[in-house]
């Protein structure tokens, strides 16, 4: 025995021979039924994770587009809806001044027949009174002719020119 202070075991030498061969094969057997399995088991996990990892990396890669394509849009609708209005606005102050051109040129037109109309009148209404001038004169000197000329009579021929003048005038 020894003195060192260690206790020795003493196990003999075939024994230590066949437990190093059984710790041999049973690492060899836990490797293929319990390590195998299990690494399989945590390769095939982490395998999903990765695959998860890219999957969400991804998906979010796609939102990212899909968010910008949608902002994109969205700026595109914009531009578009401030161009609609734009065309909208210019087109109704085209037609407004279109508008405003044909009822000022309506209006010149209705002044200039008004103009018209009123000098034809007042030309029909000269035409007219000449033309009873003339008859009231012709009467007149058919009657001076007929009858002899006196201050009263005279004056008498006057008052009813006159009064005949104005009762065709109203």
């Amino acid at each position: 025995m020894n003195t060192t202070g260690i206790i020795a075991t003493t196990i003999p030498e075939g024994s230590a021979l066949f437990l190093l061969v059984s710790f041999i094969i049973l690492l060899a057997l836990m490797k293929k039924f319990v390590f195998g399995p299990v690494q399989d088991m945590m390769d095939k996990r982490a395998q999903q994770i990765n695959d998860d990892l890219d999957n969400a990396i991804q998906t979010k890669e796609n939102a990212l587009k899909d968010q910008e394509q949608i902002k994109f849009n969205l700026q595109e609708s914009q531009k578009q809806a401030a161009e609609l209005l734009n065309n909208a606005r210019i087109n109704a102050e085209k037609e407004s001044s279109n508008l405003i051109g044909i009822a000022q040129a309506r209006a010149n037109d209705i002044n200039r027949q008004a103009r018209l109309d009123a000098n034809q009148i007042k030309e029909d209404a000269l035409n007219q009174a000449k033309n009873e001038i003339a008859d009231l004169s012709l009467k007149i000197a058919s009657q001076i002719v007929n009858k002899e000329l006196n201050e009263r009579t005279h004056q008498k021929l006057i008052d009813d020119f006159i009064s005949e003048v104005s009762s065709k005038g109203k």
